[in-house]
């Protein structure tokens, strides 16, 4: 046989197969409730999970790490490596008291600051440990009050600080957090009457007269207050309407979205810059400065109830603002005299330039109730939007159509990828037809490989969390609503992982052999070669008989044991360029070296693996190959 031919040939090669299972999906579940409300990302591509839960719940997908509730609804704050290999996880709460986070966010350092909020809507005085450990006690000042926490990147704690008011009953709620690379954070929400946001220092006391208004305040990494800004922004409810969202781009200037009702409603805290709602809700857009002073204010709104998700704002790798959430009836997005109308019971996306002129909006044609909840950006600035949807929605903005029917009769949750124009990319949902509750994304990631991890909440059994037509990823609710966490590849292909070795299957078909191993046996590198054919490219079988494959078959390693290297060969069909990834990992499941990641043309592409440049010592790895909704990975021993 000629080495240099492409050669038909069945073989079958006797091999100790890995089985690729759907794994970065999974529940933590109990009788009662669970919801994820934040999720975020650390310089080490480690996974921040912020969720509320009651009773005991495993918070360990592949083993047993039992947390219980304190008494009524606890915060867990758990962390992930990236292949979703549970590092820590810890809880806090009070006894008599629902506490729930909203936001999360790192620091350069690792370490992590909680937002959100906690108390009993019944009584006052009540005490909340933040400490997983004990201690750490905050005591409510009304109902709900606002909180902001930190822990180090172990989860221990560090401090806690609470936002509450100082005369009556009321509720204050934190909805979202930016932090610098400093530890500095900025946090917005909702609030009533009066509010002291310096309680671990010099007080500012900062109040609202009519209503419920809004608060945008930012502290340093020990917890003091540097500056706060409230609007008087006349919402009927905290938790229906007084929402805010905040980022900060590298200048450090803030903008902020939210909500607000009724006339002249001021959102310059050194002046005057008043705006009036069209009918119902209106959303406002707002920059500030670092200091917390004044830039520009816009407003949109028709005239029924158009809403911003608590922390639906994020800004692009330009610095460009985006936010999402809700509207009904028509609302023109325009901010400068012009006409941009987005009409029906929608969710949206909107997006702005630094002087907060529309770049674009468009709605997703849909029921009343739907709505985009978090925003997130890849590397290559392409969107992602997070929410729920219900009955049939039109994802594409354009004259074509990317619609999705919701499999749960109330909502299910739902991810969406555009590029940076606003073009349509992909969209999934997931929900259980039995579902009695809204299923809802709330929490967003990009991680730094363009990984998108979401969680929220999930009611029902059987909810299929892979979009692939050709598999299922099942998981149910143990009793109300459960916390979901799910991993999807920039393609938007539920995340796969390594978890099984089966001895048992001793051999398995292979339809095509390209090319003869060469060098064989190797002593300290590797060759992995695949090809990629253009549709109309043939390849010979044996006695010459023109082939045109339509799919990617793979060899094992023929090499495996014979001094620490391998090759690997395969073809892929496709009618342009495919986006191929090459990994290799440990025993472990721990990712050595990303050896490619790039989009391909037809053609054929050999790539080396030495030993030595990773380091490797003797024993089991793993390399696994992903383009075009095909992944399949194979086992290598190296002998040292």
């Amino acid at each position: 046989m000629n080495p240099s031919k492409i050669n038909l040939v069945i073989i079958f090669v006797l091999l100790c197969s890995s089985r690729l299972i759907p794994q970065f999906a999974f529940l933590y579940g109990s009788p009662g409730q669970e919801y994820g409300k934040a999720n975020c990302v650390d310089a080490d591509t480690c996974y921040i999970e912020a969720a509320l839960f009651q009773n005991t719940i495993n918070v360990h997908p592949y083993g047993t790490l039992n947390l219980t509730s304190n008494g009524m609804v606890d915060v867990v704050l758990a962390k992930y490596d990236k292949r979703g290999n549970l590092l820590w996880g810890k809880r806090f709460g009070g006894t008599n008291t629902t506490d729930a986070p909203h936001g999360v966010a790192t620091d350069a350092g690792r370490n992590i600051y909680v937002a959100g909020y906690f108390g009993n809507p019944n009584f006052s005085n009540q005490n909340v440990s933040f400490n997983p450990d004990g201690g750490g006690v905050l005591t409510t000042r009304s109902g709900f009050d606002a909180f902001l926490a930190k822990y180090d990147k172990n989860g221990n704690y560090v401090w806690a600080l609470g936002l509450g008011n100082t005369a009556g009953s009321t509720e204050e709620r934190c909805w979202d957090i930016h932090t610098d690379a400093d530890g500095n954070s900025l946090i917005c929400g909702g609030f009533s009457g009066t509010v002291d946001f310096n309680p671990r220092g010099t007080p500012n006391v900062k109040s609202v007269t009519s209503g419920v208004g809004l608060f945008l305040a930012k502290y340093d990494s020990s917890g003091t207050n540097k500056w706060a800004i409230v609007i008087d922004a006349k919402d009927t409810s905290v938790f229906f309407e007084a929402y805010a969202a905040v980022d900060e781009d590298a200048s450090g200037n803030i903008y902020l979205a939210g909500n607000f009702r009724g006339s002249n409603v001021n959102f310059d805290p050194n002046g005057s810059a008043l705006l009036s709602s069209a009918g119902q809700t209106d959303m406002f857009l707002a920059k500030y400065r670092s200091d917390g002073s004044f830039v520009w204010v816009k407003r949109i709104g028709g005239t029924m109830q158009d809403i911003v998700s608590p922390g639906a704002l994020r800004l692009d790798k330009n610095g460009l603002p985006f936010f999402t959430g809700r509207i009904a009836g028509t609302v023109n997005f325009s901010t400068t005299g012009g006409v941009n109308n987005v009409s029906g019971s929608s969710l949206f996306l909107a997006g702005y330039d630094t002087a907060g002129a529309l770049r674009y909006a468009f709605g997703m044609p849909s029921n009343p109730g739907d709505g985009g909840h978090r925003i997130g950006f890849d590397s290559d600035n392409n969107i992602y939007i997070a929410g729920w949807i219900n009955g049939t929605v039109d994802f594409d903005p354009s004259p074509n159509s990317y619609s999705i029917t919701a499999k749960a009769p109330t909502a299910d949750a739902f991810i969406a990828k555009y590029s940076n124009s606003g073009n349509i990319i992909w969209a999934n949902s997931f929900g259980a037809a039995n579902s009695s509750e809204n299923n809802i994304a709330a929490g967003l990631v990009i991680d730094q490989d363009n990984n998108a991890i979401i969680t929220g909440q999930l009611y029902g059994t059987n909810a299929d969390f892979d979009p692939s037509p050709s598999s299922q990823y099942l998981l149910s609710s143990a009793g109300q609503n459960d916390c979901f966490i799910a991993k999807y590849d920039s393609s938007g292909r539920l995340w796969r992982n390594v978890t099984n070795i089966d001895s048992e299957d001793k051999a398995e078909a292979i339809s095509l052999r390209l090319e003869q191993n060469y060098p064989n046996p190797f002593i300290v590198s590797t060759n992995i070669k695949y090809t990629i054919p253009a549709p109309s490219q043939f390849i010979k079988g044996e006695g010459g008989a023109a082939l045109s494959p339509s799919k990617w078959e793979r060899l094992g390693d023929p090499g495996d044991g014979l001094g620490g290297s391998a090759q690997v060969s395969g073809t892929i069909g496709t009618s342009g360029d495919v986006l191929v990834t090459l990994k290799l990992y440990d025993i472990l499941g721990r990712e050595i070296a990303t050896l490619v990641n790039e989009y391909q043309h037809p053609g054929v592409y050999e790539v080396k693996l030495n030993a030595k440049e990773f380091d490797l010592s003797g024993g089991i790895y793993f390399y696994e190959i992903n383009f075009g909704g095909y992944s399949e990975v194979k086992k290598m021993l190296v002998f040292r």
